[in-house]
């Protein structure tokens, strides 16, 4: 998956206390939700729900991450405490996340050196050619600082979140509307969901698809049932009996997006 910041998105019932805590007013972050995240909280969910998803592999870019998400470097860490800080840096779980969960990371870093300590393949482009460069890099790590790396349990992470609906309202011939906008998402009885920062999706058909089976969804009072249930239950419609298992007779015209996306969705939803 590739994850990025997202301000302004919406969070519902997300534990994010592997990254943030101590929020200002006393917001608990095991079931965190908003309808505003900020950048670097918007970023630690994405993380979250990835691995929630089961994906393997996390796609990042430093020049759409929130920076104070990523690192904190040695100076700012010796003027904020690390009690007063409420984010974990990304830099101090990467390994973790790979030695425990098995979940790779392919991070294009411009300005930050500080992942050089925990990575196994450090790649450089030279006039659009990759060097591996890891060699260099060793003998120089020794001259800067290393990254606190956490060593605390991941195992607790809770995956049981549920996607509740409520009631849908249908039109006069007892269909559900739905609006697709594109790659940037659709509406759904009137609900947006914005997914014009899910960048790993290719086509405005993967769009209108994710709009049927969000309709498919609501229509059929999945609600209430847990996240990962209900996508392994789509996945497993759609992999069984096409995309028309989801709409029936209209299945032309839709494209078939991954269980990631369809998961990306249901955490957008704002219904």
């Amino acid at each position: 998956m590739k994850l990025r910041a997202e301000d302004g998105r919406a969070v519902t019932d997300l534990d994010i206390s592997l990254f943030i805590h101590d929020l200002p007013g006393g917001r608990k972050t095991d079931a965190f939700s908003t309808k505003d995240a900020s950048g670097s909280t918007s970023q630690a969910a994405a993380v979250i729900e990835c691995l929630e998803a089961g994906a393997k592999t996390m796609l990042i870019d430093e020049d759409t991450s929130a920076t104070n998400f990523l690192v904190r470097d040695e100076f700012m860490q010796k003027i904020v405490s690390a009690e007063k800080e409420p984010i974990t840096p990304f830099v101090t779980r990467v390994r973790q996340i790979y030695e425990r969960l098995g979940v790779s990371t392919v991070l294009v870093a411009g300005s930050s050196g500080s992942f050089f300590h925990v990575a196994d393949t450090i790649i450089q482009m030279d006039e659009y050619r990759p060097v591996d460069v890891k060699e260099k890099v060793l003998p120089l790590l020794n001259n800067y600082a290393a990254p606190e790396c956490m060593n605390d349990a991941l195992s607790e992470l809770s995956h049981g979140r549920r996607f509740w609906a409520g009631g849908v309202k249908r039109d006069k011939n007892d269909r559900l509307k739905v609006r697709v906008n594109g790659k940037d998402g659709f509406s759904v009885d009137r609900n947006q969901v914005d997914l014009r920062l899910v960048e790993q999706i290719c086509d405005t058909e993967q769009v209108a698809a994710l709009a049927e089976i969000m309709r498919y969804i609501l229509l059929q009072g999945m609600g209430k049932l847990p996240v990962c249930e209900i996508v392994d239950k789509i996945d497993a419609m759609i992999r069984e009996g096409g995309l028309e298992s989801i709409q029936g007779s209209r299945g032309c015209g839709l494209t078939r997006p991954r269980r990631e996306e369809i998961q990306a969705m249901l955490n957008r939803y704002r219904g």
